[in-house]
C-alpha cells in the first residue's frame, strides 16, 4: 500500500515523492506489482482514467500494451465501513475504488512555481504484465 504518493494529485504529475530525484542523465523503472496506492483525491466518475490514458499523457515504449484503468469499481461485499486507521486500507470502505489494469507513464514533478509536471526520468507502471 503506498499512502499519498505524491502531494497533489497523480493525474497532474505521475509518479511518488518519497523516491529521490535521479542524477541528471540516469532513468529508473519503477512498478507498482501486487499493490494499491491510496490517492487524497476523488475525482468524479471517468475524470482520472480519461485523464491518465490520454493522448497527453503518452504510453512509455519500452511498456507496450494498451492504457486501462477503470476508476469505479464496487466494493468488496467485505470490506469494513470505517474511517479507523488500525483496520487495513484493503479491507475498508471507501468513497470511491478503482483499479490500474494496465497502466504505464513518464514520471514527472509538478514545477515548484506554475505545479506543471516537469519530466523527471522516470518510467512508472502499474498493474503491468513487465518483461512480458
Amino acid at each position: 500500500m503506498v499512502y499519498r504518493p505524491r502531494a497533489l494529485s497523480i493525474d497532474m504529475a505521475p509518479g511518488v515523492d518519497m523516491l529521490a530525484p535521479l542524477q541528471p542523465g540516469t532513468t529508473a523503472f519503477v512498478a507498482i506489482v501486487d499493490g494499491a496506492v491510496l490517492q487524497r483525491t476523488c475525482h468524479p466518475p471517468g475524470v482520472l482514467a480519461q485523464s491518465l490514458a490520454s493522448p497527453s499523457n503518452p504510453r512509455p515504449r519500452v511498456v507496450p500494451g494498451q492504457q486501462v484503468v477503470v476508476d469505479r469499481i464496487p466494493q468488496p461485499p467485505t470490506c469494513i465501513n470505517t474511517t479507523d486507521e488500525t483496520v487495513p486500507a484493503m479491507r475498508r470502505c471507501w468513497l470511491a475504488r478503482g483499479m490500474l489494469y494496465d497502466l504505464a507513464v513518464f514520471s514527472a514533478v509538478p514545477d515548484e512555481l506554475t505545479l506543471r509536471p516537469v519530466p523527471d526520468n522516470m518510467v512508472g507502471a502499474a498493474g503491468c504484465r513487465v518483461g512480458e
